[in-house]
């Protein structure tokens, strides 16, 4: 997903160069990895992280998915991001929630 995909949603972008330190600190930051799907994408780095009896892995490829899987009850979903301006610098996306509109 690109970053502009990300309105509507709540939730956290990192930034670092070892894609493995981004996923212990969302790891760490949810107190490990309980209800919490990420991207087949990151599936390999996040079992190392998570271990397999943890991890629930999904296809992320929409805002669609990411809300499908908040209101199946995921902690949180966590996929890489897309920035056109950062080429060297990975950013993994951690959301949360859905923003609920105001009335």
């Amino acid at each position: 997903m690109k970053d502009k995909d990300l309105k509507g949603f709540r939730g956290y972008v990192l930034f670092g160069l070892d894609e493995r330190d981004l996923v212990e600190r969302i790891a760490a930051f949810l107190s490990g990895c309980h209800d919490v799907v990420f991207d087949q994408e990151i599936s390999d780095v996040a079992r190392e992280v998570c271990g397999s009896s943890e991890l629930r892995v999904a296809r992320i490829r929409s805002r669609d998915d990411v809300a499908k899987a908040l209101r199946e009850g995921a902690r949180g979903v966590v996929f890489r991001l897309e920035m056109e301006k950062l080429k060297t610098v990975r950013a993994i996306a951690l959301i949360t929630g859905i923003v609920e509109k105001e009335e």
